[in-house]
């Protein structure tokens, strides 16, 4: 019985942390990462041309801009789409 607390003790520990660990990269990152807006204005200053492809399939072009989003001040190729509202 003791040999199994020996084993079975480090190994829930050492789960939970790889469980932890996991769950925090994947909330910093985000589930897909950036989005598309976002990522094309990478390396691109405020004003610079930017293009990419919208969820619908269109390629969408437009110039970089600031946008506020919950990471704070990012530059987005065009406006960044609302998120949309829930039912009431």
């Amino acid at each position: 019985m003791k040999k199994l607390r020996v084993i079975i003790l480090p190994a829930v520990i050492l789960s939970a942390l790889v469980f932890l660990t996991f769950n925090l990269t994947a909330e910093q990152k985000g589930p897909c990462g950036p989005p598309p807006e976002i990522q094309a204005c990478n390396d691109k200053s405020a004003g610079d041309k930017c293009s990419f492809k919208a969820i619908d399939g269109t390629t969408k072009t437009d110039v970089c801009k600031s946008v506020k989003t919950p990471k704070g001040e990012e530059l987005s190729c065009g406006d960044m789409p609302k998120p949309p509202k829930g039912k009431k």
